[in-house]
């Protein structure tokens, strides 16, 4: 059982560094992006990875894009940053066995919950459904694993 729970400390460990490492990329391209025509911009990148920017998920968030201010996308930007050092912090104390890791998660898990299905509650897609059940699902498992040992 030892063996099992540690690797799925380090799944879940790796599965929060992988989200650090996309917010940072998220909170790049926000900066990037800010006083620019982000729209356009964003359409380009799209246009060059092979996507379509007429998609329904990606064009509503074209659209928001447009409406950003410099000052609304650089305070984006930082909160991506904040969140992704959450991450970081999570990941790697959960990658080196911290108990305290293992805390930190459920706490920080749990208070996102709320917002999740605040979301879900306006607009229901499969990937906001996906999110709340992963987080879900990661918060019991270590509600469990801490009440057990």
């Amino acid at each position: 059982m030892a063996k099992k729970s540690r690797g799925m400390l380090v799944a879940i460990g790796v599965f929060k560094l992988i989200k650090c490492a996309l917010l940072i990329a998220a909170a790049v391209g926000l900066f990037k992006l800010a006083g620019k025509d982000a729209s356009g911009t964003v359409r380009a990148w799209l246009a060059d990875l092979g996507l379509d920017p007429r998609n329904g998920s990606l064009s509503a968030m074209l659209g928001k894009l447009d409406g950003y201010s410099i000052g609304k996308m650089e305070a984006l930007s930082a909160g991506a940053i904040v969140y992704a050092a959450l991450f970081a912090v999570e990941g790697a104390g959960l990658l080196s066995g911290k108990r305290w890791a293992e805390y930190l998660t459920i706490v920080i898990t749990l208070s996102f919950i709320p917002f999740e299905l605040y979301e879900l509650a306006h607009e229901v897609s499969a990937m906001k459904v996906v999110t709340l059940v992963v987080n879900v699902a990661i918060a019991a498992y270590l509600v469990m694993r801490v009440r057990q040992e």
